[in-house]
């Protein structure tokens, strides 16, 4: 029979956010808390009136600043602006040669172009086909984050 393990929280031993876990090989070790997405959202911005999230984690707010750009509020900061965003975006539009590149919107007048919040970051999304690019709302967008809580 299998073993069973119910518990409220967990904490380390040396030091009480540090959990380290043995890979598949037996070789290497990695922090538990390293590996855990700190926040994730699935959105639509293509509908009429404000866009919401369909579900998320860690998210206190998302805010539609026009076609195709967003900011994501956070519940709980991050510790610094050093973490990671991973994207992913899907429409339709009747075509089967689009592309939805996004990217993370920073203060372009500080020079400082993909600069993230410790609280939030902005999401930028385009439309691309024949060499065109306009901004777009699209029907499914993802975000992820990896890196430290404050």
């Amino acid at each position: 029979m299998a073993s069973i393990l119910k518990v409220d929280e967990m904490q380390g031993v040396t030091s009480a956010g540090d959990i380290t876990i043995t890979s598949e090989g037996g070789s290497a070790t990695q922090s538990l808390q390293q590996g855990v997405n700190k926040l994730w959202v699935n959105f639509d911005t293509n509908t009429t009136g404000t866009p919401a999230a369909r579900d998320s984690l860690n998210v206190a707010s998302f805010t539609d600043n026009g076609t195709g750009d967003a900011t994501i509020s956070m519940t709980n900061n991050m510790s610094n602006g050093n973490y990671t965003i991973q994207s992913a975006v899907a429409t339709y539009h009747g075509q089967t040669d689009y592309r939805y590149p996004t990217f993370i919107k920073g203060d372009i007048s500080a020079d400082s172009w993909g600069a993230v919040a410790t609280g939030s970051f902005g999401t930028i999304t385009h439309a691309v086909q024949n060499g065109g690019s306009a901004y777009t709302d699209p029907s499914l967008v993802m975000k992820s984050v990896l890196g430290d809580l404050a």
